[in-house]
């Protein structure tokens, strides 16, 4: 996993989903249009491919999970909405790019 993109995808998941993120934004859609809205292009670019390494890798749901929280500072808990961390990242990344797709 050593050439996950990590830059963009940290900015993205530290920045956007820290430990306050309930206070900015009422859900993690929320969350996902603020950074699309508030991100330039190449960012987005680099967090969606970041991300879809996350997805393509071997790792389980609660490796995902345990990844996400201890190497990108993620605080917002897929499961407590219904979804696995695979799935979560899966609709994430069809959010942006879903965006690059429209510009």
């Amino acid at each position: 996993m050593s050439d996950i993109q990590d830059e963009p995808l940290f900015q993205f998941i530290a920045g956007y989903f820290h430990e306050d993120w309930v206070e900015d934004d009422p859900d993690w859609r929320s969350v996902v249009r603020r950074y699309i809205k508030d991100t330039n292009i190449a960012d987005k670019q680099g967090t969606a491919a970041g991300i879809s390494q996350l997805i393509a890798s071997d790792l389980t749901d609660a490796q995902l999970q345990q990844t996400m929280q201890d190497k990108y500072g993620l605080y917002y808990i897929p499961e407590a909405d219904g979804h696995g961390a695979r799935e979560w990242l899966t609709r994430v990344v069809e959010m942006l790019n879903g965006t690059l797709k429209t510009g």
